[in-house]
């Protein structure tokens, strides 16, 4: 954590993936929880305990958590003075900024919760997307055919070639690609998922860099694997046409860290 609070600081400009580990001691009983969520705003506090289920309210409970540490510490306002509203198809934006040269994007996993954020000097900072994909998505290779409808030609018919050892990460890689396309966008998953092609892959490793055109756009799409208990892989995404990408500095946090700045 203190990299990423020291780096805001030096550098004018900041490309940050922050990664926090949801599994942890500090929600394991309902008094840490409830001290916690204490920690946000009134009006989302609903957004957690409306959810059914334990773990994902531990999950949207960290989501909003490393929203608010993330927004605070590149913009330099207080937790308590943040505010946050939304453009177009919904997508969430940080207010309070002259020149909007802040932007952010958020994704939650099995393990993990994830924030893509940039800070820039020249102007505006541009859209962005991130998504958090898990090989559990895909549990049964045998289920393949019930996601027909989401991936073009090419696609479809990478996955029914690759081996049963293979299929359910570059399942999980091209789920997260076209997800951090609709989150870059703010449609969500309700647009033609198949416009958004990663076409052919074979042998993608970590730290897989590829240049695509959808919608009439240069995308960039840079995506790496995070270990845990079920492998994920993680893929953001934003417009450029650069040969020479610089990725993202990818910070990884604790719960613990971020209640201790809260």
């Amino acid at each position: 954590m203190e990299n990423f609070i020291e780096d805001t600081k030096a550098r004018n400009d900041i490309d940050a993936i922050l990664v926090l580990d949801i599994n942890s001691n500090e929600l394991s009983d309902e008094f840490q929880f409830e001290m916690a969520l204490r920690a946000l705003p009134i009006s989302w506090r609903a957004r957690v305990l409306n959810k059914k289920i334990d773990a994902d309210r531990k999950r949207t409970l960290c989501n909003r958590l490393l929203q608010l540490f993330g927004c605070s510490t590149i913009s330099g306002i207080p937790i308590k003075s943040l505010r946050f509203g939304s453009i177009e198809n919904g997508k969430p934006i940080l207010l309070q900024q002259d020149d909007d040269n802040i932007t952010f994007s958020m994704t939650n996993g099995e393990n993990y919760v994830a924030m893509f954020l940039k800070r820039t000097t020249c102007g505006p900072a541009p859209y962005i997307g991130i998504d958090l994909a898990s090989v559990k998505d895909l549990n049964d290779p045998n289920d393949l055919i019930l996601f027909r409808d989401i991936f073009n030609l090419e696609e479809y018919t990478t996955l029914r070639n690759a081996s049963k050892e293979n299929v359910q990460e570059l399942f999980a890689y091209y789920w997260s690609f076209k997800e951090s396309y609709t989150k870059y966008t703010g449609t969500g998953i309700s647009c033609d998922l198949k416009v958004i092609g990663a076409q052919e892959l074979q042998n993608f490793d970590s730290f897989k860099k590829i240049n695509r055109v959808i919608e009439s756009k240069s995308m960039i799409f840079y995506s790496i694997w995070l270990n845990g208990p079920f492998k994920e892989i993680l893929t953001i995404c934003e417009q450029g046409i650069s040969t020479k990408y610089i990725a993202p500095t990818v910070y990884r946090l604790s719960l613990k860290d971020i209640l201790s700045y809260l």
